[in-house]
């Protein structure tokens, strides 16, 4: 398995030390080791899979550099086969021959049902494939220069702060940055150490608790009613974000220690105003992606409705697919595409009569709305099989208001810890939303040293005496 909070801790900073001690022409090699060791602390078998993948798109960007016109469409198709292959065989292969094949062939199986839990799944596949893609088809296209370097190619391949689950980096971004030389810099270093910090707040100290919570309701949903059900459901929209922007923020903390700026991954999605307004803020590097390689090469919304509507389906439909292989993140992807259409088919009719400037409560509408459907579609991305999602949303939609005691008599979680779920909760919404009007992440790090430092202690403390330690792995893991 990967390394615990604490290994990780004592891995970081003897690499950070090691970093800034030897000579720069050695950082890259220092890191590309230390990337792999990373990777390998989980399996190290699946090290074969993205040296593998790192040398073929390694050479086909290279045969791509010196090769004609006519013959350059061959490599990034190999590039694409090779990843999306390897993509296919270890996430895919069993939902589609379990699923879909032996409904054509009238037979139960193709591979046992136990095949999705034999075939291991390599972690952060699904992110390190589709960097690589986009390098293979950013340089077909000219947008990106070969990198001939094979140790500076393999470092943007596996990059360690980001090599598990993002954000997804393109070349212009992470490449040149990596060839780079670094020497120290105390306030890009201080500046990663402190989102470092809140990452680590909001996925121990809010994440896994909250998750406690959901993983009782969701592990056996058909016990439980209405009321809980909303509840176990709103704590895992908090759970999800708080673990996925978690890492984001660690991952984007622990790069620029190393000198290196990452993408921003979120943007206080659950403040969005409409869904268009909150796939622009959740997994920005995603659907960076799917609109840059996916959406755009489709036609996007320059070819008229109908093809508008069939990029937008498609995109949802493969990132559906992306998060999972079962049918309830396809049903996920699908109705996100429905209703992002159904929203820009709306806006479009109401537009020319909206006033130029929109109202707070018109904002105030938009926001709930928002927050209403994504909210009630996460019950689709958490559960187990359709069958539940049924269960939970008759429930959900019954309005008997029960509340069920289960919820404190399964085990030992008591109403004080569940108080303390809602009160992190709380605190998680009043910080952010302090944050986008007073941009206090901009200006922290100019306030006065002891408050500065009471709020690192008393986040410390707070982590140190409130936070779940037990095995509790990142959700995109």
């Amino acid at each position: 398995m990967l390394f615990n909070t604490l290994e990780f801790g004592f891995f970081f900073f003897f690499v950070m030390l090691l970093f800034y001690t030897i000579k720069s022409s050695r950082q890259q090699v220092l890191l590309l080791m230390a990337s792999y060791l990373f990777y390998a602390a989980w399996n190290p078998l699946f090290l074969v899979l993205i040296l593998f993948s790192t040398l073929v798109d390694y050479c086909c960007g290279i045969a791509m550099d010196k090769s004609g016109k006519n013959k350059r469409i061959i490599f990034p198709l190999l590039s694409l086969t090779f990843n999306l292959g390897l993509l296919f065989y270890f996430k895919y292969a069993c939902f589609f021959l379990n699923n879909v094949l032996s409904e054509f062939l009238e037979i139960a199986h193709v591979f046992s049902p136990e095949c999705t839990s034999t075939l291991l799944l390599p972690v952060g596949i699904s992110f390190y494939t589709f960097q690589t893609i986009s390098y293979s088809i950013d340089v077909y296209k000219g947008r990106q220069k070969a990198e001939y370097n094979l140790i500076h190619f393999a470092l943007f391949v596996a990059f360690f702060p980001q090599l598990i689950a993002g954000p997804i980096e393109r070349a212009s971004v992470l490449l040149r940055q990596i060839k780079t030389p670094k020497i120290f810099n105390y306030e890009m270093a201080v500046g990663g150490l402190r989102l470092f910090l809140w990452g680590l707040f909001k996925k121990i100290l809010i994440a896994d608790r909250l998750g406690v919570i959901v993983d009782e309701v969701y592990g056996n949903p058909l016990i439980y009613y209405d009321l809980t059900l909303w509840l176990a459901t709103f704590f895992f929209a908090l759970q999800i974000y708080c673990d996925f922007s978690g890492y984001s923020d660690m991952a984007i903390g622990i790069a620029r220690v190393f000198g290196v700026r990452l993408s921003k991954n979120f943007n206080l999605p659950y403040f969005a105003v409409s869904l268009r307004d909150f796939w622009r803020r959740w997994h920005i590097s995603l659907s960076g992606w799917f609109r840059d390689y996916v959406y755009k090469p489709l036609g996007g919304s320059k070819e008229g409705v109908s093809r508008l509507a069939f990029s937008v389906l498609i995109v949802f439909l493969l990132s559906g697919l992306w998060h999972g292989a079962s049918w309830n993140f396809l049903a996920w992807g699908l109705i996100h595409g429905l209703l992002l259409l159904l929203e820009i088919m709306l806006f479009r009719l109401i537009m020319p009569v909206l006033p130029s400037s929109q109202s707070k409560w018109m904002k105030f509408s938009g926001w709930l709305y928002c927050l209403i459907i994504i909210t009630f579609t996460w019950v689709l991305f958490r559960v187990e099989n359709i069958a539940d999602a049924h269960y939970i949303y008759s429930e959900m939609l019954s309005l008997n208001f029960s509340f069920d005691p289960h919820l404190f008599n399964n085990f030992n979680i008591g109403k004080r810890s569940l108080l303390f779920a809602i009160f992190i909760s709380f605190v998680l919404f009043l910080t952010e939303g302090m944050n986008i009007r007073y941009n206090l992440s901009a200006s922290f790090g100019e306030w006065p040293v002891w408050a500065r430092w009471t709020i690192y202690f008393g986040v410390i403390l707070l982590i140190l005496i409130f936070g779940v330690f037990h095995q509790q792995p990142f959700i995109y893991f």
